[in-house]
C-alpha cells in the first residue's frame, strides 16, 4: 500500500445514506431518510408514506420531484433497495448515546444558567464542561 493516496488505499464511497429526525413538531420538516448518489437523491418521508426523488444533475436545488415520470421507475426500485440496505446496516452499526455527548434535544433537561460559565450548560458523560 506504500505509494499509494488514500483514494488509491480506499475509494471514494459513491453513496451515502442520512436520517433526519425530529423529535417534536414535524409540521416544519418532517423525519426522514435518504440515500444520496451523485446523480439522484431518494427521500423517503416515512411518517408520511411520501417519498421523493431529484436528479441532483438537471436539478441541483431540488425543486423537482421526479419520482412519478415513467423513465424513473427502474431508478425508484434500484434506490429503494439501497435505502433500505443502508439503513439495516446504520442500525447494526455502533449506537451512539447522545445524552453521553450533551443532549441538546426537546427531551433534554433544563438546568438553571451556571452563572460562572456565562449561562451556558453543557454536559459530557455525566461532567459539566465550560
Amino acid at each position: 500500500e506504500e505509494g499509494k493516496t488514500a483514494l488509491e488505499r480506499q475509494p471514494w464511497r459513491d453513496e451515502f445514506f442520512y436520517e433526519f429526525t425530529f423529535l417534536n413538531d414535524e409540521s416544519y420538516i418532517p423525519s426522514s431518510h435518504a440515500l444520496v448518489h451523485k446523480k439522484w437523491k431518494f427521500i423517503d418521508w416515512y411518517n408520511f408514506n411520501e417519498t421523493q426523488l431529484f436528479n441532483l444533475e438537471e436539478d441541483p436545488l431540488e425543486l423537482n420531484d421526479v419520482k412519478n415520470n415513467p423513465e424513473n421507475a427502474e431508478i425508484i426500485k434500484k434506490m429503494k433497495a439501497g435505502l433500505a440496505k443502508a439503513k439495516a446496516e446504520a442500525e447494526a452499526g455502533p449506537k451512539v448515546d447522545c445524552v453521553k455527548r450533551a443532549d441538546y434535544s426537546v427531551n433534554a433537561k433544563d438546568e438553571e444558567p451556571d452563572a460562572a460559565n456565562n449561562g451556558n450548560n453543557s454536559t459530557v458523560n455525566g461532567t459539566r464542561t465550560a
